[in-house]
């Protein structure tokens, strides 16, 4: 299966949401499947709403005992829909190869991601050798991590690109003296002190 690139809620959502009718696999460890989806559902509904206006909804589903039932039951929902597919590591062999000839019936409907654990991702690329190759790339690592910032390693670049200390900083904003710069205003914010922004 290869190397998977690690991704954040966010990363994920923004890379699937664009993609009508894409399917993507993310590998979970088990411990965080389902606080992971949570927090990509989040993410989901408010690109969603941006994106979409409101049009279509985010499912979190768990599998049905077969494939057939699976695009069956996915052929209830509209393409501005997005599916998050629990339980597929649960298929028998044979369910996952009947993947392989049911796969152009999938082209058509929501988006749908996959999540999975390590294990269930092995299992579908060796019995869905032609599935698996259609969803190519579109295969990521759960890391709840990646995206979020480290605040002090980005205060920390703040104060040594313009040779400033956090007090300085909020001596000028207090004085009224801080120059116009979006990065002063993220500084402030990061400092807890977001009521000097635009003083």
């Amino acid at each position: 299966m290869g190397y998977l690139l690690p991704a954040g809620p966010a990363e994920i959502s923004d890379a699937f949401v664009l993609q009508r009718g894409a399917w993507i696999v993310v590998v979970f460890h088990p411990t965080e499947l389902t606080r992971g989806l949570k927090r990509i559902k989040a993410e989901l509904d408010l690109l969603l709403a941006e994106e979409q206006e409101g049009k279509g909804a985010v499912h979190v589903v768990e599998a049905p005992p077969s494939s057939s039932d699976l695009l069956t039951s996915l052929g209830l929902y509209s393409d501005d829909d997005v599916v998050l597919l629990s339980g597929i590591e649960h298929f028998l062999p044979d369910d996952l190869e009947q993947l392989d000839f049911l796969r152009n019936r999938a082209l058509n409907g929501p988006r749908v991601l996959i999540a999975t654990t390590q294990d269930g991702a092995v299992r579908l690329s060796a019995n869905s050798p032609n599935f698996w190759s259609w969803i190519g790339a579109r295969c990521m690592e759960y890391d709840a991590s990646e995206g979020i910032m480290n605040k002090e390693e980005r205060l920390q670049s703040l104060r040594d690109h313009f040779r400033l200390s956090d007090a300085e900083v909020l001596e000028l904003a207090q004085t009224d003296t801080l120059p116009d710069d979006v990065a002063f205003a993220e500084w402030l914010i990061l400092l807890g002190r977001g009521d000097l922004v635009g003083t």
